[in-house]
């Protein structure tokens, strides 16, 4: 059950306090992935995604539990319909809102940004402020 669930990625996420926080300069936090990212598409009801317009789209907690409760009521198939729901997510995204959802209480974040933007473009940005700092220093 979804209860059931959410006491285990609770459980989980309470053990593991090594979780990697994308933390922002303005003291917010970025969330990436495809469960994001979808419920950025939702929100903003893309018919076709657009990284461009998803990116740094601010979802706050109650925007987010309103997708549950309505995701959650849905059968597969009528998910898998609606605008700005990749299809291909429509079987795991309330999954993946429960981890959201949990991951934001656990560390009581009202919003999230979402980021199109994968590790690896965060690894190559930190890189090269590293070496503009560098140079500088230089």
């Amino acid at each position: 059950t979804i209860e059931v669930r959410k006491q285990w990625t609770m459980k989980v996420m309470s053990r593991k306090a090594a979780v990697v926080l994308l933390h922002r300069e303005d003291g917010g936090f970025v969330g990436n992935g495809g469960n994001i990212t979808t419920l950025g598409a939702l929100e903003l009801q893309m018919a076709k995604y657009d990284p461009m317009r998803g990116q740094g789209k601010r979802l706050i907690l109650r925007i987010i539990e309103k997708w549950y409760n309505l995701l959650i009521k849905l059968p597969l198939a009528t998910r898998r319909t609606m605008i700005g729901m990749n299809s291909e997510r429509a079987d795991i995204i309330i999954g993946g809102i429960v981890i959201l959802l949990t991951f934001m209480n656990l560390f009581s974040l009202k919003e999230i940004r979402v980021s199109d933007s994968g590790n690896m473009e965060g690894y190559l940005k930190y890189k090269n402020e590293e070496s503009m700092e560098n140079i500088k220093n230089d």
